[in-house]
């Protein structure tokens, strides 16, 4: 079985969850735990915070710590060593300027402060707010019960920042946890597991946490790291969600997740198999989605994708440019059918910093 999501219905989601309503969920006929038919799932949530930005000054908002973000090991695994090739410091900085636009987040290696959707209801989550904790004990409970039925569970929250303006910025997000305890065969093959898909404004973040994250009395507090993390800004949720190459991408006419953005960011994050393995990798992806692109690198024409991997069991950093968008991170005949038109291989000048977030 593979865990499938359709878009329309997550993106509605958003809405009828805020609203308190219930989801007819039952079209699939893939074997659901009777557990959770049993559950009706946990209302939403409203919280104010006095602040989104999660800093080393702040009282920040849900206990959050920058050692947890998202970014955090990338940005100083990237860093390039002494004495490397211009291009590597060009793509640095066009990285950090990429991520203070996107995420506020400055500034680099070791940045002090932040805005991130992502990086706040992980957070949220760590915290045990309602109703997230009550989604994940449920869901666990199945787990332990019914290891053979698959299920799912969808719940929200609306985050207002404190502000003197009429209007104060506010977060809405629409959060699915769900079990499929068959393999995953999508680009990287991951056993049974739990998936959780996120759903805030332009940021699409899809996770799969190992079976085991949740399994015990206790499995559901604290932080988790997933086994496997894709996230997109601006992105379209298929460039970010694995679907296989011989089906047509779900429609998402109704999401606000890559709504016609000048450009878009993907960020990959694969651990190891296990804690002796060798590190795993990060990959950051740039696009240019309505714009020519950017002429900051020494090339011919204007390049519109940005792709860096890092390789953390060699302390080593691959940057690869092209004239057109960036292949998806799912697809593999993508990537095979791409040609960069640029690419060069860096030293880390942090190579024994360690993929796992603290």
């Amino acid at each position: 079985m593979k865990t499938r999501v359709c878009f329309r219905l997550f993106a509605l989601a958003l809405v009828a969850v805020l609203a308190g309503c219930e989801l007819d969920d039952s079209s699939s006929d893939e074997p659901v735990s009777s557990c959770l038919n049993e559950f009706q799932g946990p209302n939403s949530t409203e919280e104010t915070v006095s602040t989104f930005t999660i800093s080393d000054q702040n009282d920040n908002p849900f206990g959050a710590t920058l050692d947890q973000t998202l970014f955090r090991q990338f940005t100083q695994f990237a860093e390039p060593a002494n004495g490397s090739i211009d291009d590597a410091d060009t793509f640095y900085s066009f990285l950090g300027s990429q991520l203070e636009e996107s995420l506020a987040l400055r500034p680099l290696p070791s940045y002090t402060e932040l805005r991130s959707r992502t990086d706040l209801i992980e957070a949220m989550a760590t915290s045990g707010l309602e109703p997230f904790k009550e989604a994940r004990e449920t869901l666990a409970s199945c787990v332990r019960e019914e290891a053979d039925a698959g299920g799912r569970i969808i719940t929200g929250a609306r985050i207002s920042e404190e502000s003197e303006e009429e209007n104060p910025e506010r977060w809405e997000y629409a959060l699915l946890y769900s079990y499929n305890p068959d393999v995953l065969e999508d680009v990287t093959p991951i056993g049974p597991n739990i998936q959780r898909l996120v759903l805030s404004g332009t940021t699409t973040l899809v996770s799969f946490y190992p079976l085991d994250t949740f399994r015990g009395r206790s499995a559901v507090s604290g932080f988790k790291q997933p086994i496997k993390l894709s996230l997109g800004i601006g992105a379209q949720p298929e460039d970010v969600i694995p679907v296989d190459d011989t089906e047509n991408p779900p429609e998402n006419e109704d999401s606000e997740a890559g709504n016609n953005t000048d450009e878009s960011l993907l960020f990959e994050s694969i651990l190891p198999e296990s804690d002796e393995s060798a590190g795993g990798t990060d990959q950051w992806s740039w696009s240019a989605t309505n714009t020519d692109g950017t002429s900051i690198f020494d090339t011919e024409n204007k390049i519109r994708c940005v792709r860096a991997i890092a390789d953390y069991s060699q302390g080593e950093v691959t940057v690869r440019m092209s004239e057109t968008t960036c292949p998806s991170i799912n697809s593999p005949s993508e990537q095979a059918n791409w040609t960069p038109v640029k690419e060069f291989s860096y030293q880390s000048a942090a190579p024994s910093t360690a993929q796992t977030r603290n």
